[in-house]
């Protein structure tokens, strides 16, 4: 699926206001649209993956034991679980990774219905923030 498209079918605004997606998250994807990093990331060109409801599930179970056992500040991974693992066995699901400052907003699409069933975010670490020049070779920074 193309980012573009999904761009003129899902407004994220208004999914701000659901209980039923993690808060801290949604105050994640609320500064992200403020500060325009939604707005950028769907003007790029490019595709989403599209999982399986068993890739997806397993992706979501790796990330979050890995992100508990780095005690890793990270929100919506547990909720995000819970609803795919409902999903039909078929079912396609897309995630976008929306880089939002400090932290990395994700937000999970069902395929068919276009329909947002997760919003979570997690904190970058320092490395993963520090800004690398265009030209960079790989050789150490300051």
């Amino acid at each position: 699926m193309k980012i573009r498209e999904i761009a003129l079918q899902i407004d994220l605004s208004s999914i701000l206001e659901r209980s039923d997606l993690n808060s801290s998250a949604r105050m994640i994807l609320r500064q992200a649209i403020e500060n325009s990093d939604v707005a950028k990331f769907f003007n790029q060109d490019g595709t989403l993956d599209e999982y399986s409801q068993i890739g997806m599930l397993g992706l979501l179970r790796l990330r979050e034991k890995g992100l508990s056992a780095q005690h890793r500040e990270h929100h919506g991974f547990v909720e995000a679980i819970e609803v795919v693992k409902y999903l039909p066995d078929d079912e396609k699901i897309c995630w976008l990774a929306i880089g939002a400052g400090t932290h990395l907003l994700i937000i999970l699409v069902r395929v068919s219905t276009l329909e947002v069933i997760g919003c979570m975010s997690l904190k970058r670490s320092e490395r993963q923030r520090q800004q690398l020049p265009s030209v960079w070779d790989g050789s150490e920074t300051e």
